[in-house]
């Protein structure tokens, strides 16, 4: 047999080998949990009138900025507490980029004022998490806002390797077809 097709084969069977062990093992998306501080200017929101909301999204411990994806909606308080997000009453605040990685800027209309509830809703990497909090509408200063969001530990599925795993199929099967020593090759007389 062909020295060079041996040597060929051995290395994709250890190829395959190593990505059957990185296959094995999930990688996680997040090495930490992610944390959002959000703003609103002017503070206190006065019913009725324009504001403008900022958001930045970093590492909860590392403090290092993080561009996930941030959705803000808000939502009245009904006599249970939280509201529901599918209340008719409750409104989007589009988000923009702003300067820089994990910074975002949107524009409102303050609420009616009262209760509201903030849902916050964070995608990166392909994995979501969520959280809410409480803001009272033209009773006072809101402040500095700050949401965690439990993203440490979630663990992506091992069909990320997928698409390496059927490129080496097919290489291999290419190669198999190129190196085959020509003697062997059906129909080939020699």
């Amino acid at each position: 047999m062909n020295d060079a097709y041996v040597r060929f084969r051995q290395a994709l069977v250890l190829l395959a080998g190593l990505l059957v062990l990185a296959t094995a093992a999930p990688v996680e998306a997040h090495s930490e949990d992610l944390k959002a501080v959000i703003t609103f200017r002017p503070d206190p929101l006065k019913p009725g009138q324009p504001a403008e909301v900022l958001v930045t999204v970093s590492g909860a411990n590392s403090g290092q900025p993080v561009p996930a994806t941030v959705n803000l909606r808000l939502v009245p308080q009904n006599t249970t507490g939280a509201g529901s997000p599918e209340d008719e009453r409750a409104r989007d605040i589009s988000l923009e980029p702003a300067d820089g990685p994990g910074r975002w800027r949107g524009r409102l209309t303050a609420p009616p004022g009262g209760a509201w509830t903030l849902h916050v809703v964070l995608r990166d990497q392909g994995e979501t998490a969520s959280n809410t909090t409480p803001l009272a509408i033209g009773e006072g200063k809101i402040g500095r806002l700050e949401l965690v969001f439990p993203f440490k530990g979630q663990q992506r599925s091992w069909w990320i390797w997928l698409p390496a795993l059927l490129g080496l199929a097919i290489l291999s099967i290419l190669a198999g077809v190129a190196f085959w020593p020509p003697g062997r090759r059906k129909g080939v007389h020699g």
